[in-house]
């Protein structure tokens, strides 16, 4: 008898209000290190990612492409908010972002 194995893969969602703080933790709920966290601020078409246990988020819109350092996922939550520029880190002050982790 052969037996195989599924590998299951958790997606989580949620949204929160950007504060302008650094390191801000956001909990995603999976209880593993998420593969990838992908994030897009409700106005202003900015979008984010989080990749592969990488202490940065990614940055991207019409007119930029940038990443800025913030603290490494972990199994509870993600972070964002770099002061060199809380907009470009998925922090904006009041700005509302929706997220999705991946597991």
């Amino acid at each position: 008898m052969r037996i195989t194995q599924a590998r299951v893969t958790q997606i989580l969602s949620g949204s929160y209000t950007g504060d302008a703080t650094v390191n801000k933790a956001i909990p995603h709920g999976l209880g593993v290190i998420p593969k990838a966290v992908l994030i897009a601020r409700k106005e202003g078409y900015y979008q984010y990612r989080i990749m592969n246990q990488q202490a940065a988020i990614w940055c991207w819109n019409a007119t930029t492409n940038t990443y800025k350092a913030v603290t490494a996922m972990d199994a509870v939550n993600f972070y964002v908010g770099n002061s060199a520029n809380y907009e470009e880190s998925a922090n904006g002050n009041l700005s509302i972002y929706r997220w999705i982790a991946i597991g």
